[in-house]
């Protein structure tokens, strides 16, 4: 169990799981169901990586928790993108901070202006802004 805001308990469930593999996965969400009956189906979050394989499971593992992606594996993924660009360390540093700055906001409108200043900057290739396009921007 763990504290909402409001002081309120919640189940929470946490594995350490030896690999990601889809059935070290599964025996994860099983025992999760397990150990919470009264519990599992009212999740309505859950945090994970941006592995395709593993959000699939958790969609169909349970089917009314919306996945949220974990920050620091966004910032962790993000941060390998940016340092392969074929741009100076400082152009890299700027479209860090940019992406970084978009990342954090806490609403739309705040952050539609910083995902536009991200991909209007003159630093932003053709390909790393297809890239965003393709696999992060909803």
């Amino acid at each position: 169990m763990c504290e909402d805001k409001n002081g309120v308990g919640q189940a929470a469930f946490v594995g350490l799981l030896s690999s990601e593999k889809k059935e070290n996965l599964a025996f994860f969400f099983e025992s999760f169901k397990d150990a919470h009956p009264e519990h599992w189906e009212r999740v309505e979050v859950a945090f994970t990586d941006k592995d395709f394989h593993e959000i699939a499971l958790l969609k169909r593992e349970l089917p009314q928790a919306r996945p949220l992606l974990c920050v620091f594996h966004v910032v962790k993924w993000m941060k390998t993108k940016i340092v392969r660009l074929p741009n100076v360390k400082e152009d890299r540093l700027r479209i860090y901070q940019l992406f970084n700055k978009a990342l954090h906001c806490y609403n739309e409108d705040n952050f539609e202006k910083n995902r536009q200043d991200l991909i209007d900057d003159s630093a932003m290739t053709e390909e790393f802004r297809g890239y965003l396009q393709d696999n992060w921007w909803i």
